[in-house]
């Protein structure tokens, strides 16, 4: 007589389909074997697709890589493998910031690979480069007094291989100074090594010649007492005072222009009311072209 199969979990699907095998084979009746359930019969036959709820943090648009890294330790947890079970956890939990960037992949998303079609995506559209990561971590980390090999060093430090040497070549000669950056600018050198090592030999030449820059800038800082600033400042003063004593001055002369002026444009307005022959021929003038006041301005003199 065949044993009763009673399945506990879900990989019990292979035992089951052996006793449906056994039961046709040897013609018992139904009633001597357990009828497995729907979620049993028809479970894939490879993966999991979910026995607890996976618990995924809100979406890190400034660090999307580390974030996926933790939803893929909350599906490690939960026994989730599906692809299309672990796509639909990252399409639930994008927030309104990431979804435009892969509206194009959740409206038709590929047959196959859809989970790794939206990381993709999200990273290369979210992630930083690896020099403008570098950029931030070396502000406040200038080259200062120390030597260009030892800045090298730092860099290479910061960047945790994460940036190539090309890249590092760039920002290594951004925090040189000028005048050794302008040796290194045409040196054909690619070991940034060896580059370092003819920094530091250039650095040390010039390095005198910056310091006494530096000493003279100081030295004329210093030299400048209160006394000196004062008298500046007095010079200024008295300099302003004689510009507006200069602009009053003009002032009073333009105010008494205005009479004159407008003796003249009456002047003007009492030859422009005697007409054109009376102004050219006086009293032989034949014509009189009105309006001429010729007569009433004769009329005073006789």
């Amino acid at each position: 007589m065949p044993t009763e199969h009673t399945p506990t979990k879900a990989g019990a699907e292979s035992s089951n389909v052996s006793s449906l095998i056994n039961f046709q084979a040897s013609g018992d009746t139904a009633s001597n074997l357990q009828e497995p359930t729907p979620a049993e019969v028809f479970l894939p036959p490879t993966g999991i697709g979910a026995t607890t709820y996976a618990k995924i943090p809100p979406f890190w648009k400034e660090n999307p890589a580390l974030w996926f890294a933790q939803a893929e330790a909350a599906f490690s947890i939960s026994r989730i493998t599906y692809d299309d079970t672990k796509y639909r956890y990252i399409v639930l939990h994008l927030d309104n910031t990431a979804l435009p960037f892969v509206s194009d992949i959740i409206a038709n998303p590929p047959p196959t690979g859809k989970y790794q079609a939206l990381k993709d995506r999200i990273i290369r559209s979210f992630d930083e480069t690896g020099e403008s990561k570098l950029r931030k971590l070396i502000r406040g980390n200038e080259l200062g007094d120390d030597k260009p090999s030892n800045f090298l060093q730092r860099l290479r430090n910061l960047a945790g291989g994460q940036c190539n040497d090309s890249v590092l070549r760039t920002l290594f000669l951004e925090q040189l100074p000028e005048n050794v950056r302008s040796v290194l600018a045409i040196s054909e050198v690619t070991d940034l090594s060896i580059l370092a090592s003819q920094a530091d030999r250039i650095y040390e030449i010039t390095k005198p010649t910056i310091n006494a820059i530096a000493s003279s800038n100081a030295a004329q800082a210093i030299s400048s007492n209160p006394i000196d600033d004062l008298n500046r400042r007095i010079d200024a003063l008295a300099r302003e005072l004689r510009g507006q004593r200069s602009r009053r001055r003009s002032h009073s002369r333009q105010s008494r222009k205005p009479s004159s002026r407008l003796g003249s444009s009456e002047r003007s307005q009492g030859e422009n009311s005697i007409c054109w022959y009376h102004r050219q021929f006086d009293t032989k003038a034949k014509k009189c072209q009105q309006p001429c006041n010729y007569e009433s301005a004769k009329k005073p003199e006789n």
